[in-house]
Order: structure tokens, then sequence, then C-alpha cells
């Protein structure tokens, strides 16, 4: 049964059970990175549905101390549903210390350019990050860290989904209508930004849907501007009032969210536990969307007060 949730905005349009059943995908990141970290490859098993198959690993550098070493880590997948109606780009935040670097090291901005366009900068750790972006198709061979691909992230999206979808068995599957959706939390949420601006500025995939969930703010008016003009995607830019990312970098610094006004949401009163952690946690917002979702608020259950639904 879903149970409404409580909105603090009101978006036109916005459908909350469909929120609900993008974010398992984002949580299922989480679940096959801290299962299998040691691999750069996790198994999807338990945690993406079975009438989806994964078929491409999105893989990036963390930045790792001492001497700020780069090394190779899992932070998503392409997904597409067996019978080829919709595909599912789904990445995850930071996880411990060494990602968090990543960011922190991020200062000022640095020049979002597609095709020679400058679409306006973004936080340069951000930016420099999405730059690192490799997106490994397990079908085509061992994965190795010195492979050379000059192609983009956008670029590497749109094969390996045609690349797939042309190699499905059912012709029916192959020419089906297909849905595109992007969704991503914290650090991916940024990323993701990045990439649907990119993507719609090359015309890669056609309306490409983002859902992301407590973005930081990517880049400054000029790209926010860009971004928002872009008519053919759509995004639902989900946030907590309570987590502390959303407001960082600071606006004071000249950077903004994209998406206008985005859709908000309070845990006040609903037994959440009350710390940056909890109320950041991608566990939270699957939450707010919908407490019965099996994994839905987990260690962040406040043991005091009610919790949501079980009044």
């Amino acid at each position: 049964m879903f149970i409404a949730p409580r909105y603090e905005t009101r978006i036109p349009g916005f459908d909350p059970a469909e929120a609900a059943r993008i974010c398992p995908f984002v949580i299922a990141c989480y679940g096959m990175y801290n299962h299998g970290h040691a691999t750069l490859t996790p198994s999807p098993a338990n945690w993406v549905p079975q009438d989806y198959t994964v078929h491409a690993y999105i893989i990036m550098s963390d930045y790792q101390i001492p001497f700020g070493r780069r090394t190779k880590a899992f932070y998503g997948f392409i997904a597409t549903k067996n019978d080829g109606t919709e595909s599912i780009i789904a990445m995850r935040g930071t996880q411990g210390s060494t990602a968090w670097i990543d960011e922190i090291l991020g200062s000022g901005f640095i020049k979002f350019v597609v095709d020679g366009q400058h679409l306006g900068d973004v936080e340069r750790g951000f930016g420099t990050i999405y730059g690192s972006i490799d997106v490994y198709r397990p079908a085509s061979g061992p994965f190795t860290t010195k492979q050379s691909d000059s192609r983009t992230f956008a670029q590497k999206i749109a094969a390996a989904i045609e690349i797939h979808r042309s190699s499905m068995a059912s012709a029916t599957a192959k020419a089906a209508p297909m849905k595109i959706i992007a969704a991503g939390h914290s650090l991916g949420a940024a990323l993701l930004t990045q990439y649907v601006l990119e993507n719609e500025t090359r015309r890669k995939i056609d309306q490409v849907t983002a859902y992301t969930f407590g973005s930081p703010r990517v880049g400054d008016p000029t790209f926010v501007k860009n971004y928002n003009a872009q008519l053919n995607a759509k995004t639902w830019r989900i946030f907590i009032k309570e987590d502390w990312a959303p407001n960082l970098p600071p606006d004071i610094f000249g950077f903004a969210h994209v998406g206008g006004d985005g859709v908000e949401f309070s845990v006040e009163g609903l037994g959440v536990r009350a710390n940056l952690g909890c109320h950041h946690a991608i566990e939270t917002y699957m939450y707010v969307l919908e407490p019965q979702y099996p994994y839905a608020l987990g260690e962040c259950r406040s043991t005091r007060g009610p919790v949501r639904g079980e009044e």
C-alpha cells in the first residue's frame, strides 16, 4: 500500500509513487557496493528487480590518501527492462572518507563545455570527477584501468544502451519505445545533473527524466539557465528540508540549483533519527516517499517518538 508522503513543497506533475519506484535502484547501488566493494562489477542479485538486466557498470576515480592517489570504484549501473521499454541509469553518492576528499578538495568553478559550447561553470570537484567516469560493459571483456576511451560520459551511456538494445533477442523488445531515467543521490545526483545537460546538448538520447535525491548545488547561474532551458529533459529534484547536502556549496559563493524550487519533504515528527547522516541517507529519502519499503529508514529509525505509518 502506498502511503502519501508529507510534502513541504508540491510541484505540479510530480508523482511520489513513481519516485518511490525509482529510488530503490539508487539504493541498489549502495547495496551492491557495500556487499561487493572489492570488485568494480558487484552482483546485482537481490538488489535489482529480476525483470531488469544490468548490462553496464559506472566506474570512476576516488582520491585516496596519502598523496592524492586515485583508485577506481563502482558508483552505479545501467539496467534495462527485459521488455525493452525502460533503461535506468543509477548512481550512488559518497561512501567513506576517500570519496569525501574529492568534494572537499574541489574549490571554485571549472568550465562546463560541450562540443565547444561553454554552458556555464560547475563546482571544480564535481566537474573533475565527471571527466573521470567510465562506462564498462562486462560483455566487452575484462575491465582495465589503462583502457583509453576518449568518448564523453553521455556518449558512453548512449552507446551502452544502444549496444544492449541491439543484442536483445526479442524483436518486440528491440522495437519498443524506450523511456530513459537517470537517478542519483548526493554526489551521484551532481554527476547525473551534468550528464543530463551534456546529453541534451549532444542530443544522444531523447527525453531523459532525472530524479535526484539530496543533490548539492552543481553550477553557477549560467549552467542552471542552460540546464533549465532543455525542454526534452524533465528533472525532479527531491530534497529533505533537514538535509544539509542541498545547502552546499553555499549560494553566497555563486552556486545555484537546477530544476526550480524542487520537491521538498520534511522528516519532522516522522521518527527519523536526528543526525546529519540520517537526514541525508538514501534510506531516509525512500522512507519519506514510501515507508513500507523493506529497506526504508533502517538504522536511522529513531528510538523516540512514533514512526510514520505505525502510529
